[in-house]
């Protein structure tokens, strides 16, 4: 992979080692996927939060042990248990034991104890074209199709790392673009995903409510005022309608 000097600087160990092995974790993963660098990302989804094996446990303790910060907004995904009443689900003893080591660990990092799988309801809502490293199917399709900014799928423990430096092992913008070449017609010209202006939104779903980009109740009830993704459009400044889901694609 091609690497700037201070990323060079940061696998010689010359920030620290949970720095270190953040990078060098991402670095073996972008060449095992042939990524040619890494790109600066703003904010972070960690869907690694929901326990799974007690390895994850220990990669994130070791990293949080030796200092480890999250350098950018990083949110948390679902954990595996109710943090807040685990008797009232009659949850045994030692996954609430494992579980509350993540919470620990993450919370000593800096994370953001958002505990859900809608990163996009807690506040942490990035903008149309921003870069970030989210994990977590859903917030991945919701982001690149709903919001506009670009991610791709980052895997277990690749989030974390990419929480830490700050960058990420593909550049999500190239990728989710390239990813997204699906182009929708309106009937007299067509748009690539997610450019549909909403003029064109609108009579399209006049002449045609089926194949209306924004679904069969059409614009105005899309962003209406008894819709809650009003408030999500109001706060990312998108003037454009949402394209249904499976229009848009990440690939593999």
């Amino acid at each position: 992979m091609k690497l700037t000097d201070h990323e060079k600087d940061i696998l010689d160990g010359r920030e620290g080692p949970a720095v270190q092995i953040a990078l060098s974790s991402l670095v073996d993963m972008g060449e095992a996927f042939g990524a040619e660098e890494l790109i600066a990302v703003s904010q972070a989804h960690i869907d690694a939060a929901v326990y799974m094996v007690d390895a994850q446990i220990e990669f994130v303790e070791r990293l949080a042990d030796l200092g480890a910060r999250l350098s950018i907004p990083s949110s948390l995904n679902a954990a595996s248990i109710d943090l807040k009443n685990p008797q009232a689900l009659r949850v045994p003893e030692t996954l609430l034991e494992k579980c509350r080591r993540l919470e620990k660990a993450y919370l000593k990092m800096g994370a953001t104890p958002t505990w859900t799988c809608a990163p996009y309801q807690q506040g942490l809502m990035p903008r149309f074209g921003e870069r970030i490293a989210w994990g977590e199917s859903n917030a991945i399709v919701f982001a690149n199709s709903v919001i506009g900014a670009r991610t791709i799928r980052y895997g277990d423990l690749m989030d974390v790392c990419a929480a830490i430096v700050g960058k990420a092992l593909l550049d999500p913008g190239k990728v989710a673009d390239r990813k997204a070449q699906a182009l929708y017609s309106t009937g007299s010209r067509r748009y690539p995903t997610g450019q549909v202006p909403a003029g064109e939104a609108r009579k399209a779903h006049q002449l045609d409510p089926a194949r209306s980009p924004v679904g069969a109740g059409g614009y105005q009830d899309h962003v209406g005022p008894g819709n809650p993704c009003r408030e999500i459009h109001r706060q990312c400044e998108i003037r454009r309608p949402v394209l249904r889901v499976d229009e848009f694609s990440l690939g593999d």
